[in-house]
């Protein structure tokens, strides 16, 4: 599956439920294997020696400070020989605070997060006629992706 440095391989845009099938990706694409500035007088043979040394070498390094720190590393072949669909066999544990809203002083903690159950209230308000078609409703300043993203009107900023 490897390529080397010159050769030109050919991709076909990949099916599934994240490629629209209509998008505005080409169905194919051909892309060659270029060397950064440096090593220009090497030949492509060489060159890929080079690169695999360097690279075995900086896995080696990662390996042992992985071991020192009581942790694993696949490495390229292993993520090679991983299913894209699998999952972690581990899960994170559950944290009994939002760290969202940290600090020593309840009251102050106690607004902060009143302050944004509201921002999250007068969100979903406005979320909700947009998603039924009303664009002349206006965000909480402080909505960024559908100010960005749908150029909805948002607020002016709390003074």
């Amino acid at each position: 599956m490897r390529s080397g440095f010159g050769e030109t391989r050919e991709f076909v845009r990949p099916t599934g439920c994240f490629f629209d099938p209509d998008g505005c990706l080409s169905e194919k694409v051909r892309l060659t294997l270029a060397p950064l500035p440096g090593p220009e007088g090497l030949p492509a043979s060489q060159l890929d020696e080079l690169v695999q040394e360097r690279l075995i070498e900086r896995e080696t390094e990662v390996r042992a400070e992985f071991r020192a720190a009581g942790r694993t590393f696949l490495g390229m072949d292993g993520v090679m020989r991983v299913a894209p669909t699998d999952r972690p066999a581990t899960h994170e544990p559950r944290r009994g605070i939002n760290p969202r809203v940290a600090g020593k002083d309840t009251d102050v903690r106690v607004v902060a997060i009143r302050r944004w159950l509201a921002f999250l209230e007068e969100y979903r308000r406005a979320w909700l006629r947009w998603r039924n078609g009303d664009r002349g409703g206006v965000f909480r300043f402080g909505t960024w992706l559908m100010s960005v993203r749908h150029h909805a009107l948002c607020g002016p900023s709390p003074s």
